[in-house]
């Protein structure tokens, strides 16, 4: 087999394909990728490029463009089918936003509630509302850096870890310092979770189901979003001083799902 030989400008990315896309080559003396390949080819003129020449011939190395991470192998006519555990792992993926949807619908009830109890001003109680945001901002930058070192599923690990620890801390706080430090536990692993959902559903996706998945993550937000106003219902009858607790420990059943 004629090995190739790229020239100096034919970097196949700036000409629209991937990295691993497939060079078919032909019989004959070694290729450079200048594309004037056969004897008898006149040099490209000023408005040609050697593209215009190269996929058309039949008898020039021909590019294939394998859509790496586009379509995970079912490019074509042919859908390939979701399995079952494809839906049960892209399930699995959105949890992550279902935690950050009920994180954001819980203050609504238990924020009252925390601003009684320790006596916080207005101020204060709109800092630890707004400090998930915050630190889900600073988790996203570094989530890249865990899934790619550590892997998809030991990121959402991490993630889910990060809930339990801050759910616990804020559970069992006793004073304005202990409540901000868990929320910044629960903001790196909002950060983390939604940096990864969409990104893992995606690549575990066949294209024909691809886009139906993604949005299980952004439904699944909203899902924790009723979950959580709904926590205020359930625990209005307890204590106040004990039920805003109640409404936060809940939030960590998700996370303990995602582990196990």
């Amino acid at each position: 087999m004629t090995s190739l030989q790229k020239g100096p400008n034919s970097n196949t990315v700036a000409d629209g394909f991937s990295l691993s896309d497939e060079r078919q080559p032909v019989a004959g003396p070694d290729i450079d990728f200048s594309y004037e390949d056969t004897p008898n080819e006149p040099p490209l003129t000023a408005a040609e490029s050697g593209m215009d020449r190269h996929l058309p011939n039949p008898d020039a190395p021909k590019l294939h463009q394998t859509h790496q991470g586009e379509h995970r192998g079912d490019f074509g006519t042919v859908p390939v089918k979701a399995s079952s555990k494809v839906y049960l792992w892209a399930l699995c993926a959105a949890l992550n936003s279902c935690n950050l949807g009920y994180d954001i619908g819980v203050n609504t009830g238990a924020g009252p509630l925390i601003q009684n109890d320790f006596e916080l001003s207005d101020i204060q109680i709109e800092m630890f509302f707004g400090s998930i945001n915050l630190f889900a901002m600073i988790g996203a930058i570094f989530a890249f850096y865990v899934s790619d070192k550590f892997g998809r599923r030991h990121a959402f690990v991490f993630a889910a870890i990060n809930f339990i620890c801050g759910i616990a801390i804020v559970t069992f706080a006793q004073n304005y310092m202990a409540l901000m430090v868990g929320r910044v536990f629960v903001g790196l692993g909002v950060g983390f979770g939604l940096a990864l959902d969409p990104l893992y559903i995606a690549e575990i996706s066949p294209a024909a189901r691809r886009g139906e998945l993604v949005t299980w993550s952004e439904i699944a937000l909203n899902v924790g979003i009723v979950l959580g106003f709904s926590s205020g219902l359930i625990f209005g009858s307890i204590d106040d001083g004990v039920a805003w607790r109640y409404m936060f420990a809940m939030g960590a059943i998700l996370p303990i799902v995602m582990i196990f």
